[in-house]
């Protein structure tokens, strides 16, 4: 009588733990974030200028509830304002922000400024 209490207990737990494992494949993605950072150092590329697009896609399926994308690109490099970036992104079924910073310093070494005295 032990032995079939056990297993009627064990098959009830194994069906209990399987529908719990598949519910979340049925329910809809909340709380989803989904941060994606882009860091870029050009300093010290010997002057040369850098175009950098950068292109982030993300989809979340069967959206409900709150959903956000942080999508953040940084360049630094020491053009002196020739380098360039673009932050293309793409987030369905999400909210959030999407950010791109270039900070690009004049290096009177590449630069060739009579002001290098500095």
């Amino acid at each position: 009588m032990i032995d079939k209490y056990l297993s009627v207990l064990t098959l009830t737990a194994s069906i209990v733990g399987s529908l719990m494992a598949i519910a979340p494949a049925f329910a809809g993605s909340t709380g989803n974030t989904i941060n994606n950072v882009d860091v870029y150092d050009g300093m010290g590329g010997g002057g040369k200028p850098v175009t950098r697009v950068r292109n982030s896609r993300g989809r979340i399926v069967n959206p409900s509830g709150a959903n956000v994308h942080n999508d953040i690109q940084i360049g630094v490099s020491d053009t002196c304002g020739k380098s360039k970036n673009t932050n293309n992104t793409e987030y369905s079924g999400s909210t959030g922000a999407s950010v791109s910073v270039n900070v690009d310093v004049c290096n009177p070494i590449y630069n060739n400024s009579t002001t290098n005295g500095r």
